[in-house]
């Protein structure tokens, strides 16, 4: 079944990259640095029938109200401070006055409409979640602000979708948000407003103007935004990640890097070539791709040129043309080496911590090959190491973790036992076939995977543990209860030794999920947070069809789901949820698709409608995790 859905009318919220140096991607990235490919309009579902929306959501209307309660007094000495009522206090001056402004370099007004006519999403990013970044510290020896009550700062927020499950999971947190674009910025004011956040301010201003009044921040978030400014904007980046980090505070930037994109390079300048040349505002993405087809067609395949855009022309046929329009087309996009990026770091006064991917830091994943001659060549240097590797995977993108100059001398890239088993563990590894519990090396890990092969009965003891209580977490403490008990015969002496080991493995090849705190599993009933479902529907009021899991993920809701969601209040049984599904057909919110026809008849409704309602009861332990 495919569930397809139209495309809703939703004002202008997304960021405009270069009028405000705050474009986020919407990039994630694989172990090896690529971007994945972006998710479809629609999920697809074999089954017998399909659903469909006729959408109704409408711009997002609520009134610009509750705003004087949404910002937060910056003291002149740049100390934490609390919200106050916007009658006691004047708006602060966070923005430098002798800054200058990008509105003296290039026509702002033209780039912001540009962004406005193909926007980017404005949704979570589980890597750059403060919870993520704390632990990836710890990792690494460091201890970073507990989150619960942390301040943190995003850099280019757009409409605020990194921020807003932040402030909402997190009430004792105080969060920040900064874009160029007033109708983004108006955008996500509304949307804290209507679900009554008090702990979140969002300001409209150039991130090179920004002073160290604003105040200081645990975790200072920079997404998407790093290349595709001129270098003076970035180094007011690191400018503020050095001013406005707290003393044990962390900050990610991502980047787009070399030597991956130097054959993006070729791409991008042949996209723009022709690009320039379309006749109307609304055609440059179609002329664009219009080169690479041609080149495609006329290059010698066993050149250099030719194998560039044999690589590179599958990709641009399956992106999301917002994804082509930003990353191609843009009036700048300027890649770096890993190795330079971290010099510009150093020379503002911070250090490099880690990456926000730590599975694509460690040479023993490239295999022995690739790891004893890079130990022996990069000695002790972790950034050399980590460059050579760019090298070896062709790595195009990253995502950088930054702390102050002075906490260089405490990060150790060796993972110590102590600190991995006071780690909260989630990961599904499931035997592959049936598995004994002995000292045979036996696959695990899901169906197509490549599977992990654990040679101890404590680990696989554990496997199955972790895999019981997936998509939560277990602590260490948990985990060798439950592997005590799976053991009747008792537990071998080293025990303890081997789960730490399979928790290592776990980190190092990125098999597992894990944090400094637990992560509950959900229930088998359909109960969503009366918070969550308030999240969503605003989401969907603007357009976007979202939910932010308790990992930060960004889980894209499926039409059924969004009929679903206003009723998953736990309290409601499948036929009451069936016939909310059918109302909603009757209201022209959703149809159902047989194999040869539209569903019209009662009967074949009801029953699309109970099969589509046990595909979401199976998919939602998994999906929906708050």
């Amino acid at each position: 079944m495919t569930a397809a859905c139209c495309a809703a009318s939703a004002p202008a919220i997304w960021r405009s990259a270069i009028a405000g140096w705050s474009r986020s991607t919407g990039r994630t990235t694989s172990w090896n640095g690529r971007p994945p490919r972006p998710e479809p309009a629609g999920e697809t579902f074999r089954r017998t029938c399909r659903p469909q929306a006729h959408c109704r959501l409408g711009k997002i209307s609520a009134p610009l109200i509750g705003w004087s309660h949404l910002r937060a007094t910056v003291l002149s000495d740049g100390h934490r401070n609390g919200c106050q009522p916007e009658s006691a206090r004047r708006e602060p001056a966070i923005f430098r006055a002798d800054g200058a402004r990008m509105s003296d370099i290039i026509d702002i007004d033209q780039i912001r409409d540009a962004y406005d006519t193909v926007p980017y999403d404005s949704h979570s990013f589980p890597a750059t979640s403060p919870d993520h970044l704390e632990t990836v510290a710890h990792l690494f020896g460091l201890s970073a602000p507990r989150v619960a009550t942390s301040r943190v700062l995003e850099l280019g927020c757009a409409s605020g979708g990194n921020i807003l499950p932040l402030a909402l999971r997190y009430p004792e947190s105080h969060v920040v948000g900064i874009d160029l674009s007033p109708v983004q910025i108006a955008a996500g004011r509304r949307a804290a407003a209507e679900l009554g956040l008090k702990n979140i301010e969002l300001h409209q201003g150039d991130l090179g103007e920004i002073a160290p009044t604003l105040g200081v921040f645990d975790y200072i978030i920079c997404h998407g935004v790093y290349s595709w400014v001129p270098p003076d904007v970035q180094e007011a980046i690191l400018r503020v990640c050095r001013e406005n980090l707290a003393p044990d505070g962390v900050a990610h930037v991502s980047y787009n890097c070399y030597p991956g994109w130097k054959a993006k390079e070729v791409i991008r300048d042949a996209m723009i070539l022709r690009g320039r040349h379309a006749g109307s505002k609304d055609r440059p993405l179609a002329y664009a791709r219009g080169m690479i087809d041609f080149l495609a067609g006329v290059a010698d395949p066993n050149s250099l040129m030719g194998r560039i855009v044999a690589e590179q022309s599958g990709a641009l046929n399956s992106f999301h043309e917002s994804y082509l329009q930003h990353e191609f087309l843009e009036l700048y996009n300027s890649p770096c080496y890993f190795g330079d990026f971290v010099a510009a770091a150093e020379k503002a006064g911070l250090a490099y911590l880690g990456d926000a991917e730590p599975s694509t830091m460690f040479v023993a994943n490239f295999g022995a090959s690739v790891a004893a001659p890079l130990l022996q060549e990069c000695g002790d240097s972790q950034v050399r190491l980590e460059q050579y590797l760019d090298f070896v995977s062709n790595r195009t993108f990253r995502q950088t973790l930054l702390v102050h100059a002075d906490r260089a001398g405490d990060i150790s890239y060796r993972l110590d036992g102590e600190r991995l088993r006071a780690l909260h563990v989630a990961a599904f590894l499931p035997p592959q076939g049936d598995a004994v519990l002995d000292d045979a090396p036996w696959p695990y890990g899901p169906a197509g995977s490549r599977p992990l092969i654990l040679p101890q009965r404590s680990v696989k003891a554990a496997a199955a543990a972790l895999t019981a209580a997936w998509p939560g977490t277990l602590d260490f403490r948990s985990l060798m209860a439950a592997v005590e008990a799976a053991l009747p015969e008792g537990m071998p002496a080293e025990a303890e030794a081997e789960v730490t080991d399979l928790i290592e493995l776990l980190v190092m090849q990125d098999r597992g999920k894990v944090r400094l705190g637990p992560v509950a599993k959900p229930g088998l009933a359909l109960a969503v947070p009366e918070m969550w479902r308030r999240y969503a529907a605003c989401m969907a009021e603007a357009g976007m069809a979202r939910v932010a899991n308790a990992w930060h993920e960004s889980i894209v809701l499926d039409v059924v789901e969004r009929c679903l969601m206003p009723h998953l209040d736990g309290t409601q049984e499948d036929g009451e949820l069936i016939d909310r599904l059918v109302e909603c057909v009757a209201t022209g919110d959703l149809s159902f698709r047989l194999a040869d026809r539209m569903a019209s008849d009662p009967g074949d409704i009801r029953r699309c409608a109970k099969e589509h309602l046990d595909r979401v009861k199976a998919q939602f332990p998994r999906r929906f995790v708050f």
